[in-house]
């Protein structure tokens, strides 16, 4: 799909990984509209370099409002829908993840179907596979998630098959595995480990590890991430889901040891009696994206941190 001059809409456009797909579309030459509610410490300042090329439209709006999402829609050629509550806010809000995941998806592929639009790329969860059978996990293994955010991001996915199946409407589901960098807010917020974890060391805390540290992750760059969102917008394929990963599994000890010594610090994490209910290893295969869509991840666990740790210590003036 050509991508210049095209009329872009990216909900959560104004969040972390939004915003590097808003910039991405820029760059090709897209008109943007970022749809966004502003909640939860995003901040109008991811856009600032998008807005200053005129090419970009702001629209605040709520998901759960169908019809501030058709308006936002209305003209479209193409849909990156990203804007989600996130893993602690359903898990504190149980109702959020029906009404902005599934019934605010819902309302993104009517929207969408409405409009006319070429495509919707969805950003799914690796989160959807629950605890694996298999490591590393390819798109064949079946959806099990565990908790409210991962179902409602499986819902979300089998929405679009929906929408696929009965109206024809092309739709490419990604799934994100744990993805980290700049512009992501830590306020309020313990789902993410990175910046949570940043946030702590910055304070000279040591991170706090529940349980002996062995449990795994699967990190990726975030301007990796919406690398893969364009590619798949680009591609002449329909109809799909794909993982967006390294395919390198990551120890929560092992990251704490990096990330303290990338600080400078001289510190030791702290290890907490965990309660059992997390995934204990998250590992994706990237082969499909890559054969499919051409993507591979490019930036490697340590550059990403270095990256994250200047663009922090810029955002508060610490030298």
């Amino acid at each position: 799909m050509e991508l210049r001059d095209a009329r872009v809409v990216v909900t959560g456009g104004a969040g972390a990984i939004g915003s590097h797909v808003v910039d991405l579309l820029v760059a090709e030459g897209a008109h943007v509209v970022a749809f966004d509610c502003f909640s939860m410490g995003v901040a109008l300042d991811n856009l600032t370099d998008a807005l200053a090329t005129g090419r970009v439209e702001v629209a605040r709006g709520d998901l759960r409002d169908a019809a501030a999402v058709e308006g936002a829609c209305r003209g479209a050629d193409l849909v990156f829908h990203l804007a989600a509550a996130r893993i602690d806010q359903c898990r504190a809000r149980p109702e959020l993840a029906l009404g902005v995941n599934i019934t605010g998806t819902f309302n993104v592929l009517q929207a969408a179907l409405t409009a006319g639009v070429r495509k919707v790329v969805y950003a799914s969860a690796g989160a959807a596979y629950g605890e694996p059978r298999y490591v590393p996990v390819d798109e064949e293994h079946p959806l099990e998630p565990r908790g409210l955010y991962a179902a409602s991001k499986a819902a979300g996915e089998h929405l679009g098959v929906g929408f696929y199946a009965e109206h024809g409407l092309p739709f490419m589901a990604l799934r994100f595995f744990n993805i980290y960098g700049p512009r992501h807010d830590h306020r309020g917020n313990r789902s993410q480990i990175i910046p949570s974890w940043l946030a702590c060391l910055e304070e000279g805390v040591p991170p706090r590890i529940f349980g002996d540290g062995s449990q795994t992750m699967d990190f990726v760059y975030i301007t990796d991430a919406a690398r893969a969102m364009l590619l798949a917008a680009r591609s002449e394929r329909s109809f799909g889901a794909y993982n967006v990963c390294r395919g390198v599994e990551t120890s929560a000890a092992h990251l704490a040891e990096v990330m303290i010594c990338l600080m400078g610090l001289e510190l030791k994490p702290i290890f907490e009696q965990g309660n059992g209910a997390g995934v204990r290893r998250r590992c994706g295969s990237p082969a499909r994206a890559e054969a499919e869509l051409g993507f591979r991840a490019a930036v490697e666990l340590e550059e990403g941190l270095r990256a994250t740790i200047a663009w922090r210590r810029k955002l508060c003036h610490v030298v």
